[in-house]
């Protein structure tokens, strides 16, 4: 990581020591998935209880992103993608589920990654589990805060929100 990407990975670890939310915002380009990745990272090697795990959420055409950084920079991560029809989510879902509720940590994942459309379509069922961080790329998608997505997010139980923005 680049000097000033552990600068920005300090005051992540910060916002968690203190329980708070927070925003990373800078250019486009500058390694702010790299720098959460290693938020997230960082909170796996170093929590002693069984942790929950995190959820970002981000625009359809930068999931696979997220996917493919997760598998180089945090490859401990283990990520589960959470996008396709209806019956290929359910599916997804029920392997979450069963993996919290398990707690088997050869079956448990560490990082949900879905697009805000598909959040959208599964709010319901998403509202209703435990996270430890969530992450919303490209934050400025709940600008409006009367918005559907706005007020759903907003029941999201977690530890840590963290919102990235250009």
């Amino acid at each position: 990581m680049k000097d000033y990407q552990l600068v920005g990975l300090q005051f992540l670890v910060r916002l968690t020591q203190t329980a708070m939310a927070g925003i990373l915002a800078d250019e486009m380009g500058l390694g702010k998935t790299i720098q959460t990745l290693a938020l997230l990272a960082h909170l796996k090697a170093n929590r002693r209880t069984p942790q929950k795990p995190s959820l970002v959420l981000c625009p359809l055409s930068v999931l696979p992103g997220w996917v493919a950084e997760a598998k180089f920079h945090a490859p401990s991560l283990r990520v589960l993608t959470l996008h396709g029809p209806p019956k290929e989510r359910n599916s997804i879902k029920n392997r979450l589920r069963k993996s919290v509720k398990d707690s088997n940590p050869s079956e448990s994942f560490d990082l949900v990654v879905m697009n805000y459309e598909t959040y959208e379509l599964e709010s319901s069922w998403m509202t209703r589990q435990n996270w430890d961080c969530v992450v919303l790329d490209e934050g400025h998608k709940i600008k409006n805060a009367s918005s559907k997505i706005s007020r759903s997010l907003r029941t999201i139980k977690s530890n840590l929100r963290l919102i990235l923005t250009g």
